[in-house]
């Protein structure tokens, strides 16, 4: 069956995930832009929903778009590869997860994108100290 929806598989932070139409969805920001994020509920795990920044361009392509300001109007201009590949998210899996778009991240998403993003900063330190 042509329309079928099929699941999508990925591993992201350690955790090997499988994404289905209504486990996870995208989160745009008008402004803040680089914040964007995928959010995923977790099954086995007391009902946690993992949040993957550091992504946007595999965000928007899983979204089937992105945010363009075009005066005081936005955009949403199609995307439909990611890395090479050939065939947009929907093409792949026959689904595109729901769209939130908001005009920026609210404090706890800011602070979780900075968490994740000290992390990151505080291993390159780390590792440069090593050498």
């Amino acid at each position: 069956m042509e329309n079928e929806r099929k699941v999508f598989e990925c591993r992201v932070a350690g955790h090997d995930l499988t994404l289905r139409l209504g486990n996870c969805a995208v989160v745009l920001f008008r402004t803040n832009q680089e914040v964007d994020y995928l959010a995923i509920d977790l099954e086995n795990e007391d009902e946690q929903t993992l949040r993957v920044f550091n992504n946007p361009s595999f965000v928007r392509w899983m979204a089937g778009y992105r945010l363009t300001k075009t005066g005081d109007n936005y955009d949403r201009p199609q995307v439909l590869n990611f890395e090479g590949s050939p065939d947009s998210f929907r093409e792949l899996t026959g689904w595109n997860p729901p769209v939130i778009e908001k005009e920026e991240p609210n404090e706890a998403e800011m602070e979780m994108f900075l968490d994740v993003n000290t992390g990151n900063l505080d291993a390159e330190w780390q590792g440069m100290g090593e050498t």
